[in-house]
């Protein structure tokens, strides 16, 4: 049986005993087989299901004295999910485990204007600070984010504006039938 017929048939509350049953015995087997069947019926089924999932967005937009515009937007998605099932009849038991895992990173970077070197090193600057800022956030450090956000050291003579924005999402779901 594929993993996938376990799953659905425990979930759509179907009987699964068919798929556990031994051979159909032949005409001298048949008192044995009265009795398989019986102890069939006692048998217990039991599925579990859980997901997980986090995002983390990041973006950071920077003007410059001179009006140049450089924004950053990063995206990471995390996801993991379990399914398992068993089914006993006292004597067999047939269990199954399917883990997935799943990591998905974007990073998008627009500039609009030429930057100077010396812009570039001042957004380097702010970039580092704000990855810094990040990893702290993201990790549960929001009063030691905070710290740093209200710390950022910005170079006033080419640097105009910078925003930055940071959001996580966490999902966990769990799900168990029998």
């Amino acid at each position: 049986m594929d993993g996938a017929s376990l799953f659905s048939s425990l979930f759509a509350r179907q009987n699964v005993a068919t798929r556990i049953a031994p051979p159909e015995p032949t005409d001298g087997d048949r008192s044995s087989s009265m009795s398989q069947t019986a102890a069939n019926s006692d048998q217990t089924a039991t599925a579990a299901a859980l997901e997980y999932r986090r995002v983390e967005r990041t973006t950071l937009q920077i003007r410059t004295q001179e009006g140049d515009v450089v924004k950053l937007k990063f995206r990471a998605k995390d996801s993991l999910s379990g399914q398992s099932a068993t089914v006993e009849n006292g004597e067999t038991t047939l269990a199954e485990l399917s883990v997935r895992a799943r990591s998905t990173t974007r990073l998008k970077i627009s500039v609009q204007g030429d930057l100077n070197s010396d812009e570039l090193a001042a957004i380097q600057s702010i970039v580092e600070q704000a990855g810094a800022l990040a990893n702290e956030f993201y990790s549960g450090g929001t009063a030691e984010a905070a710290t740093l956000a209200s710390s950022l050291e910005l170079n006033p003579e080419q640097l105009d504006q910078v925003r930055l924005r940071l959001s996580l999402r966490e999902r966990l779901t769990y799900t168990q039938i029998g």
